[in-house]
């Protein structure tokens, strides 16, 4: 299916351009000659006010599909936004459900359990429960495990905010946990997940935050087909990833998302594993994909 339309999320002082970080794609959806769209997201998000976001979006007859492309949105703005471009004839490609299904670590995991890290999580609307927070740790013992909440992790804060050396030391894992929420602050989503840490094939370290930089290639699908994919930190596809790439495609066939996804991870023990799912219109492009190349495969 050929996707021609895309919605933009807005520069937060011009609200008819497209914001800053997403302006060299939307020149590069121009130069495939898609069609481009704008939503204010100040109206959707400081305005509060999800049928003003559309307001400079002509109905569309007959109706359409778009992609949205822009920053992370949580479910209920997603559902929001969703439902204000239905009003103008326009339908995201995913719907709320099929959004949060792999916009959220704990809807995806049931489907990854085995070839992802051992994982388990909370929510958490105010203070951190102790009793809570010990229960989720002693489901890994000793052993060393990542802090997140249900979409992202402070990884550039490797060492204070993300990395846990031993889940055992209460201690130790509640100072990281707190440095984390603090980090999180307002953007925290629902809760907490820990995450069994897995040693990777390491491909560097990062520069500033000192995080260890691994062999990660994302891969995005349509309709459940592999679309394209790209190495992660620019450090070089492994062609061994290559001769993997089906078995992924196969778990890709029981996502319930129509545009997602997927970063895959090779471990120092040479397994390839699925790092997480991502909804692919919130899915940033890794420095090593042109935009050129991401508008004309969705074009085709």
């Amino acid at each position: 299916m050929r996707i021609e339309h895309f919605v933009f999320g807005s520069h937060p002082f011009e609200p008819r351009k497209p914001d800053p970080a997403f302006e060299a794609e939307f020149e590069a959806a121009g130069q495939c000659g898609l069609n481009r769209l704008v939503v204010s997201m100040e109206s959707l998000f400081e305005e509060r006010n999800p049928a003003r976001a559309t307001r400079w979006i002509s109905r569309q007859e007959p109706p359409v599909v778009a992609l949205y492309r822009g920053w992370m949105l949580t479910q209920s703005k997603y559902a929001e936004l969703y439902g204000a471009l239905r009003e103008v004839g326009i339908s995201l490609l995913n719907s709320p459900e099929q959004y949060a299904a792999c916009h959220y670590l704990p809807g995806s995991y049931p489907l990854l359990e085995g070839v992802t890290p051992k994982s388990v999580w909370f929510e958490i609307s105010s203070s951190l429960d102790d009793a809570r927070l010990r229960e989720a740790l002693a489901v890994f013992g000793r052993a060393p495990v990542i802090v997140k909440d249900f979409v992202k992790s402070q990884k550039h804060y490797w060492d204070t905010a993300c990395f846990i050396p031993d889940a055992s030391n209460f201690a130790h894992a509640k100072q990281i946990v707190e440095n984390f929420l603090r980090l999180q602050g307002s953007d925290l989503n629902r809760g907490l997940v820990f995450r069994e840490y897995v040693e990777l094939e390491r491909a560097g370290t990062h520069s500033k935050s000192g995080m260890p930089l691994s062999r990660e290639v994302r891969l995005f699908y349509l309709h459940n087909q592999r679309l394209l994919q790209s190495d992660y930190w620019n450090a070089g596809v492994d062609p061994a990833a290559e001769s993997e790439l089906k078995s992924f495609d196969a778990l890709a066939s029981k996502i319930p998302s129509r545009f997602f996804s997927m970063d895959i991870a090779r471990t120092k023990a040479g397994r390839w594993i699925v790092m997480e799912l991502g909804d692919g219109q919130v899915a940033g492009l890794p420095e090593s994909l042109p935009p050129i190349q991401f508008y004309q495969a969705l074009a085709k």
